[in-house]
């Protein structure tokens, strides 16, 4: 797996509780309850499609724990030992990787939980404790689900969590018949593959007008807050915004708290930046959601040395989610701001809205046969920009001129039973109209569909 370190180091600098993410005070791997949150957590993990258990924070307040670190944590979590627990409970072996970071000076270990589980994964020994009472039990199936109060916590999986985990391996056998038909079929298996995307000339003129009522509540807030310096340049810079409209849209929702943290518990953070992400352990409380005509309101102004930051966004209940960031490609030093557009940077945040949008879309449940999820983007500032891979040199595309364009707004609509990595033609349908206006440049559909795949397997 190779887990990258700078998203290691990011689970743990911004720790958030979510599916994908589970968060534990110190277990003693060498006791059978310590061994069965192991377990129990690494077994749940491999049923969501892979994950990460984060060990030796306080999993309410996301602060460091001391009481029961093991003197050496190397040791008691090297990964040739996490992998024998591992081994010896589940049904079919899977490779885990242990990583470490450190925060404050306190290092905590990371267990990595791999993604390509293709049928339900269940214990294939019972772990009985002293006293009598079974922690693990033959053939229970762990998951990660969304309790009551909308947090995600592993259980044994129950009669509503079956059709996600089977949607799951459905979809990762589908990925591997689409690599095999690609492999021996070459570009005429695409067609195959592909699905097809009726716009609804109706939907899309609203999904559309919420990204610009997005960008009038973002303008309405980054006055009130009054910022100077470098704040104010960076809200005034290049931007990238994404609406989202679920169809049929709900009526009569609440912007309640439990709404916020299911979101929040159901976001895949496919980054270590993830787009919409939650902001309410922030130190900085300017960063907090708040609840504002009706709606989930956040503004973030992140000016570390090391990355600049602003996200905007708007919770609708009902269905509609809208998004703004800055232009990546203006906050790096290896680069004048202005000159140029990353194509990688582009595809990865409409493949990421995507699938996050998919994610949000089913934690609330709405019903996959039956909704549409409809999908506006807009880069602006664009005009003498040219396409370049500056954060991946080693990439080559023949893209040349610069665009005269200033402004590109794109669209799609995505059925909600779509798999997520059955995402890459949606995101080709959005990026292509962007591409298109640096010279008539078109990227390959096998880079955009590769780069995709990449996000959703965090492979970045």
């Amino acid at each position: 797996m190779n887990t990258p370190q700078s998203r290691i180091d990011d689970l743990v600098a911004r720790p958030s509780e979510g599916l994908p993410v589970e968060i534990k005070s110190w277990i003693d791997p060498a006791s059978h309850e310590g061994i069965a949150k192991i377990v129990r957590a690494c077994l749940a993990m491999r049923n969501q499609n892979g994950g990460f258990l984060i060990i030796g924070l306080n999993d309410q307040t996301l602060q460091l724990e001391t009481a029961g670190k093991p003197s050496n944590v190397r040791d008691a979590f090297h990964t040739d030992r996490m992998q024998q627990l591992v081994s010896r409970y589940a049904y079919e072996t899977f490779e885990i990787e242990v990583a470490f970071a450190e925060r404050d000076g306190m290092e905590l270990p990371v267990i990595v939980i791999p993604d390509g589980v293709q049928y339900p994964l269940a214990s294939k020994s019972d772990l009985i404790a002293s006293d009598g009472k079974k922690l693990i039990r033959v053939g229970d199936v762990y998951c990660r689900t969304l309790n009551a109060n909308g947090r995600a916590s592993t259980a044994i999986a129950q009669p509503k969590d079956w059709r996600d985990i089977f949607d799951r391996c459905f979809e990762n056998r589908e990925a591997d018949i689409g690599r095999f038909l690609r492999r021996h079929l070459g570009s005429s298996a695409d067609g195959l593959l592909s699905f097809g995307v009726k716009p609804h000339v109706t939907l899309k003129a609203q999904t559309i007008s919420f990204l610009d009522e997005g960008i009038n509540h973002f303008v309405r807030a980054a006055s009130a807050r009054n910022l100077t310096g470098a704040a104010h340049q960076i809200a005034n810079g290049a931007k990238f915004e994404a609406a989202l409209i679920v169809d049929p849209l709900k009526t009569g929702e609440l912007p309640t708290a439990v709404f916020r943290q299911t979101l929040a518990s159901s976001n895949p953070n496919f980054t270590g930046w993830p787009v919409w992400l939650d902001s309410s352990g922030f130190k900085d409380q300017s960063a907090w959601p708040v609840v504002r005509d009706g709606l989930w309101e956040t503004l973030i102004i992140s000016l570390d040395s090391w990355s600049e930051h602003l996200d905007f966004y708007l919770f609708d209940p009902n269905g509609k989610f809208y998004l703004l960031r800055n232009l990546q490609d203006d906050s790096s030093e290896k680069i004048p701001a202005g000159t140029v557009l990353d194509p990688i940077i582009a595809i990865l945040r409409v493949a990421e809205t995507i699938a996050v949008g998919l994610s949000f879309a089913r934690a609330l449940g709405w019903e996959p046969e039956d909704t549409t999820l409809a999908f506006a983007f807009r880069w602006n500032r664009l005009k003498g920009r040219k396409l370049e891979p500056w954060v991946n040199p080693g990439v080559h595309i023949s893209a040349y001129e610069k665009t005269g364009t200033d402004s590109v707004t794109s669209y799609v609509e995505v059925p909600l039973d779509t798999p997520l990595n059955a995402i890459a033609p949606a995101v080709e349908t959005v990026v292509r109209q962007l591409f298109v206006q640096f010279g008539g440049y078109q990227l390959p559909t096998k880079a955009i569909e590769d780069w995709t795949r990449k996000l959703i397997e965090r492979r970045l």
